[in-house]
């Protein structure tokens, strides 16, 4: 399987998908019109992904400068179904780069991930 790369837009950010590596990049600005045509599809590739390869690891990297309520309940939906996979023994780690002293941020990396003890978390400061 290929990587899978749908560009950037002003209002959808730039998702990168590789099965081989077992990777899921997400960057730039979270606010589509409509939320289920961006993340229902990746949802579904990921439940396959896992169903088909059985990774004993899955990375996933977040750069995302704005992210709307739609968004917010879709990237929940995105940690459940990787908590679920941890749940069955893989390691799953997500990183999201986000400055330190940014306080809202830094609040909704915290609600999207509570109570969600089966994914590795790391937050990051972005990249200069």
């Amino acid at each position: 399987m290929q990587i899978v790369r749908l560009a950037a837009t002003d209002m959808t950010p730039e998702i990168a998908f590789d099965p081989e590596r077992h990777r899921l990049e997400v960057r730039g600005h979270c606010q589509p019109h409509r939320i289920e045509v961006l993340f229902r599809p990746l949802l579904l590739l990921l439940r396959r992904h896992f169903s088909q390869h059985q990774p004993q690891f899955f990375n996933v990297t977040l750069a995302l400068d704005y992210v709307d309520k739609a968004s917010v309940a879709a990237l929940r939906e995105l940690f459940v179904l990787l908590d679920g996979e941890g749940r069955c023994g893989r390691w799953i780690e997500v990183i999201w780069s986000c400055a330190a002293e940014d306080e809202a941020h830094a609040g909704l990396v915290s609600l999207l991930m509570d109570g969600l003890p089966n994914i590795e978390f790391h937050c990051e400061a972005p990249a200069a």
